[in-house]
C-alpha cells in the first residue's frame, strides 16, 4: 500500500531568513540614512538662507539711511580731523560758518554711509559698502567680485548672492543695484547720469562662522536622533529575527520527526507539496515504485506513481 499525502510541514531554512533580515536590515539603514542627508540638506540651506537675510537686512539699513541724507540734501557737522571737508565734493556751502564762528563741512549721503561702515566694519561679522565702477572717491574702488557683479547689473538689474571666502573664512556675499535718484543729481550730475540710470551697488559680505557653529550643533542632534532611531530598529528587528530563528528551528525539527516517522513506518508514503511535486519518498514506496527520493523530487506525483481509484480501479487524473 502506498499513501500520497501533502507535507504539512515545509522546510525552512535559517539562510533564507538571514537574508531575510539582512535585507530589511539595509533598507532600514538606507531609508535613515536618506532621512539624514535630507535633514542635514535642510540645516545647510537654513544656514545661507538666514545669512542671506542678515545681508538682505543690513543693506535694507543703509539704503534707507543714504535715502534718508539724500533727501536732505546732506547734513553740516562740525570740521574734524577725522570729518574733513570731502575733497571730492564740488558744490556751493560744502563749508559754513555759525555765528559763533564754528566751521562745518557738508556731508553728503554717500560721505555719511561711508564714514557709518568704516568707523563699524564687521560689526557681528556684517560688512557693508557701496561702490561704482566709476566712484567719485578714487579710494573706493570695488574689489574684483564687486566690479563682476556691476558689470554684470548692466545687463540685468538683478541681486547677485554668492558664497565667496574673505581672509580665508566662508562668507555669504549679496549686492543690489543702486539706481540714480533724483536728490543724487546733486552730487553726480556733472557725471552725465540721469534719474534711473545705475551709478554702483550696496552690497554686504556676512560671516558664516557663527552660523555655522549652529549648524554644527543641529547636525549633531540630527545625527544623534537618527544614529539612535536606527539602532533601535536594528535592536528591534534583532528580536524579531531570534524569535523566527526559535520558530524556524521548531519547524525543522518537527520536520525531521515526521520524516523520520515516516521512513520507519510499514506502508509506502509520497509526501507531495500543495502542487502535487514530491518532496519525499520513503524506502517502502521507493521499493514498489522504482524511484528513488532524490529521482523523484519536483515531479509531478502521477509521473511517479499511477492513482487507481478504489472503488472503480480507474486511474485518477
Amino acid at each position: 500500500m502506498v499513501t500520497v499525502m501533502p507535507r504539512l510541514t515545509p522546510f525552512i531554512f535559517v539562510s533564507s531568513q538571514m537574508l531575510k533580515f539582512g535585507f530589511i536590515a539595509v533598507v532600514w539603514s538606507l531609508l535613515l540614512g536618506g532621512s539624514l542627508a535630507w535633514n542635514l540638506r535642510q540645516v545647510a540651506d537654513t544656514v545661507l538662507t538666514s545669512a542671506t537675510a542678515a545681508a538682505r537686512a543690513a543693506i535694507n539699513k543703509d539704503s534707507s539711511f543714504r535715502r534718508w541724507g539724500a533727501m536732505h540734501g546732506g547734513v553740516y557737522v562740525p570740521i574734524t580731523a577725522h570729518t574733513p571737508p570731502n575733497p571730492y565734493l564740488h558744490i556751493p556751502g560744502k563749508i559754513v560758518e555759525t555765528s559763533t564762528g564754528l566751521k562745518l563741512t557738508l556731508m553728503n549721503s554717500s560721505y555719511m554711509l561711508r564714514q557709518m561702515q568704516q568707523d563699524f566694519p564687521g560689526e557681528y561679522g556684517v560688512r557693508t559698502h557701496v561702490t561704482g565702477l566709476k566712484p567719485i572717491n578714487p579710494n573706493n574702488p570695488p574689489d574684483a567680485w564687486e566690479s563682476r557683479t556691476l558689470n554684470g547689473f548692466e545687463r540685468v538689474r538683478r541681486e547677485r548672492v554668492e558664497t565667496q571666502k574673505i581672509d580665508g573664512l566662508a562668507h555669504i556675499r549679496v549686492m543690489q543695484p543702486l539706481m540714480v535718484a533724483q536728490e543724487c543729481l546733486k552730487c553726480h550730475a556733472q557725471q552725465g547720469y540721469n534719474v534711473g540710470d545705475i551709478i554702483g551697488g550696496i552690497g554686504c559680505s556676512v560671516s558664516l562662522a557663527p552660523f555655522a557653529a549652529d549648524q554644527a550643533q543641529h547636525n549633531r542632534w540630527l545625527i544623534g536622533g537618527h544614529g539612535g532611531i536606527w539602532l533601535f530598529g536594528l535592536i528591534g528587528m534583532g528580536f524579531w529575527h531570534r524569535r523566527e530563528r526559535k520558530l524556524n528551528a521548531s519547524l525543522q525539527e518537527e520536520s525531521e520527526r515526521l520524516t523520520v516517522t515516516l521512513s520507519s513506518i510499514g506502508d509506502g508514503v509520497i509526501a507531495t507539496d500543495i502542487e502535487g511535486r514530491v518532496e519525499f519518498i520513503n524506502l517502502v514506496a521507493e521499493a514498489l515504485t522504482g524511484w528513488k527520493t532524490d529521482e523523484a523530487q519536483g515531479r509531478s506525483v502521477l509521473e511517479v506513481f499511477r492513482i487507481v481509484n478504489e472503488t472503480s480501479r480507474q486511474e485518477v487524473d
